[in-house]
C-alpha cells in the first residue's frame, strides 16, 4: 500500500500537542487526583479514636468497654475498607482515561492523514462506512501496510498492556482479562500462584469499583511514560518515512 504522510507537519504537531495533552493529565492524575484520597489507614485511626475517645466518658463502670471497642474497630476498619477502595477504583478508572486520550488522539492522526480527503467526508456521511474507516483496527492496519507500524515501536507493548486494562476496568471479565492474566496476572490477583489453579479469580466482579483489578501507581506512571515514548518514536519513525518517499520520487 502506498501510504504518503506530511511527516514535517504531524511530527511537529504529535510534539506540540499530543504529547503535552498526556504531560498534563498525567501531573493532574498523579500530583493532583489520586493524592488528594485521603489514606485508608489514618481515616480508619481517626474514625476508631473518635468514636472510643468521644464515648469513654460516658460509661460507667457497670457498662462493658469492650463493647465499645470492639464497636470502634469495626467502624474503622469499614472506613478502611471504603476508602482502600476509592483509592483502588480511582487508580484503575485513570487508565481508561489516559487510554481513551491516546486512542483518540490516534484516530484524530488517522482521520486527518491516514484517510484521503475523499474518504474522511464520504465516512462523515455514511454511518456504515463510517463505522467501518473511523476504527483503530483500520488506522493500524493501512500503517502496517504502508510501511509505518505503530505496534513494531518498542513502546508499543506496554501501551497495549494499558489497552488491556482499559478494556478490563470497562468490562470485567472477558478476552482482554484473559489476555491480560497471560501477561500481567499479578494485576489481577497479587497473591496469585502458577502452581495453584485455584487460586485464579473465576470471575472479576467491579473492577472500576476497586474490586479484582490492582493497578498501582507504579503501573500509572509506566504507562504514561509508555504513551509519551509511543508518540516520540512514531513522530520520528513519520518524519523518516516522508523523507523515503520524498526521495524515491527522484530516484
Amino acid at each position: 500500500m502506498n501510504l504518503w504522510l506530511d511527516g514535517n507537519f504531524w511530527g511537529a504537531w504529535i510534539r506540540k500537542v499530543f504529547i503535552p495533552e498526556i504531560e498534563w493529565t498525567r501531573r493532574a492524575i498523579l500530583e493532583h487526583m489520586l493524592p488528594s484520597i485521603p489514606d485508608p489507614a489514618t481515616e480508619a485511626d481517626k474514625t476508631s479514636d473518635a468514636i472510643w475517645y468521644g464515648n469513654t466518658e460516658h460509661y460507667s463502670d457497670e457498662e462493658d468497654p469492650c463493647a465499645l471497642a470492639e464497636y470502634a474497630e469495626n467502624q474503622g476498619f469499614e472506613v478502611y475498607d471504603r476508602l482502600n477502595g476509592v483509592r483502588q477504583a480511582a487508580a484503575n478508572m485513570s487508565t481508561v482515561m489516559l487510554w481513551h486520550l491516546l486512542e483518540q488522539q490516534m484516530l484524530v492522526f488517522h482521520t486527518r492523514q491516514v484517510l484521503t480527503v475523499h474518504e474522511e467526508q464520504a465516512a462523515r456521511e455514511n454511518t456504515k462506512l463510517r463505522k467501518k474507516l473511523f476504527q483503530l483496527e483500520e488506522f493500524h492496519a493501512r500503517l502496517d501496510a504502508g510501511g509505518c507500524s505503530m505496534k513494531s515501536l518498542s513502546a508499543w507493548s506496554k501501551v497495549n498492556e494499558l489497552r488491556l486494562v482499559a478494556n478490563t476496568v470497562k468490562h470485567g471479565s472477558g478476552p482482554s482479562s484473559d489476555e491480560l492474566f497471560t501477561i500481567r496476572p499479578d494485576l489481577l490477583y497479587p497473591n496469585y500462584d502458577k502452581q495453584d489453579q485455584n487460586s485464579r479469580p473465576f470471575l472479576l466482579r467491579k473492577p472500576a469499583a476497586g474490586e479484582d483489578l490492582y493497578v498501582t501507581e507504579q503501573d500509572i506512571a509506566a504507562y504514561f511514560e509508555a504513551a509519551i515514548s509511543l508518540w516520540q518514536e512514531f513522530s520520528i519513525k513519520i518524519e523518516e518515512h516522508s523523507q523515503k518517499k520524498d526521495l524515491s520520487h527522484f530516484s
